[in-house]
């Protein structure tokens, strides 16, 4: 991500899975059985009747594409990072020449920009999921105003939706394509039974726009930013790592000799956050809900014309305190007397 600077070293650790070692490991029934995930696994579908579930230290586990991850067990521990970063709703594809951007999919889609005449292309707009995305940047006054994605409040859970890309310039020119849309982030409902404890991170944030293309005369304009997901926690939990949803960057605009008319896609909608049952929020704990920005402008654009950023998410918190167990006085009493007894001997020494 651009703009994740606040997170930047934890999401340098998040990496795509090798075509050579990763498995595609699929839901169901486990009748009690430990699922321990190794680095660049795929989880893909509902899991129920898990025993202890492990992300260890220096691992990375990956949502499905385009499907909602749940998971009930007994123990859920990640050190890790389970990611589904650009795992949920597609963005829009770039059109051929003089085409328009297409939309993103699912709710709250972003808008794919206008074919606007032959070099006067619009940026995507972000996709919109709490908050409404960013609109796309015009061009020109001859580009069609770019709707940004709507918000949907109404959804607590689910994947983000995608971006929309931007315009595309007319044939005769190299590099004629806008940026695509960047893909939402992916949705994860962990539960857990016993306890769940993370001290890694669960990054389920929207992908950024992709940036436009450069050629010698007329760069074209950025793609829209897709929406942050959705991460549902239940049960007794104790937290210090990173919980993340934040929407993606929109794409900057591609460079060329004219830049008036080159723009930049909106960014995308943060996502939710919802925390359900009993925590133990400790000092290390993070939560990202951010709405992502727009991508690069041009610095003399009218500012009428600018892309804008996405709006934020929501991070709700529904758990009571989990309360700290304290040393057990007989294990201390023990202590005491073990103490009294190795003083007695150095005595009678």
């Amino acid at each position: 991500m651009k703009t994740r600077f606040a997170f930047a070293l934890l999401a340098a650790a998040v990496v795509m899975p090798s075509a050579t070692k990763a498995a595609v490991i699929v839901g169901g029934d486990w009748g009690g059985a430990n699922l321990i995930v190794s680095d660049g696994d795929v989880l893909s579908g509902t899991f129920t009747n898990v025993g202890n579930f492990t992300i260890a230290a220096g691992t990375s586990a990956f949502v499905q594409q385009g499907m909602v991850l749940t998971l009930n067990a007994d123990r859920i521990n990640i050190e890790g990072t389970l990611s589904g970063l650009g795992r949920g709703f597609a963005g829009g594809a770039s059109g051929g020449a003089s085409q328009a951007g297409a939309a993103g999919t699912g709710p709250s889609a972003g808008g794919g920009g206008g074919h606007g005449g032959c070099v006067h292309s619009s940026g995507g707009a972000g996709a919109g999921f709490v908050s409404a995305g960013g609109r796309g940047g015009k061009s020109d006054l001859s580009s069609p105003g770019m709707p940004a994605g709507g918000a949907a409040n109404a959804i607590t859970f689910g994947m983000g939706a995608g971006g929309g890309a931007a315009g595309s310039h007319c044939a005769g020119y190299t590099n004629v394509q806008g940026g695509a849309g960047g893909a939402g982030g992916g949705a994860v409902r962990l539960i857990a039974e016993d306890l769940l404890t993370l001290t890694g991170a669960i990054i389920m944030d929207g992908a950024d726009g992709g940036d436009g293309r450069a050629n010698s005369n007329y760069g074209t304009s950025g793609g829209g930013a897709g929406a942050g997901g959705s991460i549902w926690l239940s049960g007794d939990m104790i937290l210090d790592g990173l919980l993340s949803v934040g929407g993606g960057q929109g794409g900057d605009y591609g460079t060329g000799s004219q830049l008036v008319y080159v723009n930049a896609g909106g960014g995308g909608s943060g996502g939710r956050i919802t925390l359900d049952g009993r925590s133990n929020l400790l000092t290390s704990f993070m939560t990202d809900v951010a709405g992502g920005a727009a991508g690069l402008s041009v610095a003399s654009r009218n500012v009428n014309f600018r892309a804008l950023g996405g709006g934020d998410g929501l991070f709700v918190n529904n758990t009571t305190a989990l309360p700290v167990p304290e040393p057990a006085v007989p294990a201390l009493l023990g202590l005491g007397v073990l103490a009294l007894g190795l003083g007695r001997r150095r005595k009678a020494g």
